[in-house]
């Protein structure tokens, strides 16, 4: 199922699909995964007490608000070389250890695979980077790692283990975060997407970057 989601970030960079095709794409192939693959949130932590366990609706939408969003916080932060490899590569890394100790050799095998690519990789995109992932490689990578957190680590059954890919993902989550409110504050879509102009210069028509005047260039 990863290769469908890279398949997605494929046609999105050849063919600059709109957000709603997009999240619209990515959402029936999360679908297939819960429904198919069995990749499924069963249950949240509730803290201070017992772990919750969800009924069909409700761990179809927890799943899929997952999967797609660690798909796409991970896309959203490949605008610096290496961030997103280099992140990636930490949280493969991480989880592979904790899918060991948890018994989850499955989980660890991809985990491993995902690490020792995204590091090797990241010897190219450091800056200047001679090589670029697109959106069809953070595509995968925000998939795999969201797909390793379930299957290796909230299917445990202990608080602990449920807990720990969202603090694994902290990275991306908070900055995906921070990317929503800072744009719904300044008025604009979440899934609108950022000129490159406006990053150094806010005066660019539709520029969603909440920013004074003073530090944008003339």
């Amino acid at each position: 199922m990863g290769l469908l989601f890279f398949c997605i970030g494929l046609a999105d960079d050849l063919f600059n699909l709109s957000a709603i095709v997009r999240l619209l794409l990515q959402t029936t192939v999360a679908s297939l995964v819960w429904a198919i693959g069995g990749v499924q949130v069963n249950v949240l932590s509730v803290p201070f007490g017992d772990m919750l366990e969800l009924n069909e609706p409700v761990s179809w939408i927890v799943t899929i608000l997952w999967l797609v969003g660690m798909t796409n916080a991970i896309n959203w932060i490949d605008g610096l070389d290496g961030l997103a490899a280099g992140v990636s590569g930490i949280a493969a890394t991480i989880m592979l250890f904790v899918c060991l100790f948890a018994d989850r050799p499955a989980a660890a095998l991809i985990a491993a695979a995902l690490a020792g690519g995204t590091l090797g990789f990241l010897r190219y995109n450091f800056n200047p980077a001679q090589i670029f992932m697109g959106d069809g490689g953070s595509y995968y990578l925000g998939f795999t790692l969201a797909a390793v957190g379930i299957v290796g680590l909230i299917k445990s059954s202990t608080v602990t283990a449920v807990l720990l890919p969202y603090v694994i993902l902290a990275v991306p989550i908070v900055d995906m975060s921070a990317v929503i409110i800072d744009r719904l504050r300044s008025g604009n879509s979440p899934l609108s997407p950022i000129n490159a102009t406006c990053i150094t210069d806010c005066s660019v028509p539709d520029c969603p970057i909440d920013r004074p005047s003073s530090l944008s260039t003339a």
